[in-house]
């Protein structure tokens, strides 16, 4: 859009010539003007703009950065728990009884330390914070195996000293075949023991009661077997003892435990070479 400029008269400063006289105006048109930035604006407005680009590629490649350091780190800490859990020689997943049990604190240690030299190593602030956050569900998910395990081989621990006691009261009822009071013991030792095993496992009455049965049965038969062995009084003597510690005659069912009818000789005989 054209416009009109007004100037006064012409009067040069410092100068002795006389003045224009009149004045008037000058037109001017915007449209042929450049009124924009100078080049060398402009270069300096290409510069920053390319400079803030930059800095955004450069961010952009950073944080795909880091999350592949963070991956790497997770890589190795997985290879540890793999190390650490199935190992075919240490791996805590083959202690089995009382040693996994003392060995679970330990096993979670070693995992702990793994995971703290991984995030010495993070490079800055934003690694070590998202790699804490994979540290932390992947030491959730290792502690709930660990104490999986624990719970499991508790169980079996317990399992196997109940059995090893009941196993040493046989033997105990095999030598203390004619002293009432040690087959006494030995009889209660074993039908604790089974009272014990079933409350653990959640047994009902039917299955408890057929395995106090059982481990009746097999103490009585101990104690006529190592009766047996001693002489030909013996079996008489640990009959009444059976049948007075038992709390009831016994059965049919024992008669095979009973030696077979032999003459008078043979008890003799055996005595002798005993």
């Amino acid at each position: 859009m054209a416009g009109r400029i007004k100037t006064g008269p012409y009067k040069p400063l410092d100068m002795r010539t006389s003045a224009v006289l009149g004045g008037g105006y000058i037109n001017v048109d915007p449209s042929a003007g450049n009124f924009g930035p100078s080049p060398w604006m402009q270069l300096g407005q290409q510069a920053a703009e390319g400079a803030a680009g930059i800095a955004s590629a450069v961010s952009e490649h950073l944080a795909f950065d880091n999350e592949a350091a963070v991956k790497a780190a997770d890589v190795r800490l997985g290879e540890a728990e793999q190390m650490l859990l199935f190992d075919p020689q240490n791996g805590y997943l083959n202690a089995q009884g009382q040693v996994a049990l003392t060995h679970a604190p330990a096993v979670i240690e070693a995992f702990g330390k793994a995971q703290d030299r991984e995030l010495t190593k993070a490079a800055d602030d934003d690694q070590r914070q998202m790699l804490q956050g994979l540290n932390e569900r992947r030491l959730a998910d290792f502690t709930t195996l660990v104490e999986r395990h624990t719970e499991t081989e508790r169980q079996r621990w317990y399992d196997e000293a109940g059995e090893r006691r009941i196993a040493q009261m046989r033997a105990d009822a095999r030598l203390h075949w004619s002293d009432d009071a040690l087959l006494r013991r030995a009889l209660g030792t074993t039908r604790f023991e089974v009272r014990e095993m079933a409350e653990r496992k959640g047994w009902d009455t039917a299955q408890t009661e057929a395995a106090l049965r059982q481990h009746t049965s097999r103490i009585l038969v101990a104690a006529i077997e190592g009766a047996v062995e001693r002489g030909p009084d013996a079996p008489r003597r640990c009959s009444h003892a059976t049948t007075s510690i038992s709390k009831r005659p016994i059965g049919p069912r024992w008669t095979r435990c009973w030696p077979k009818p032999r003459p008078a000789g043979v008890w003799t005989q055996r005595a002798r070479r005993s």
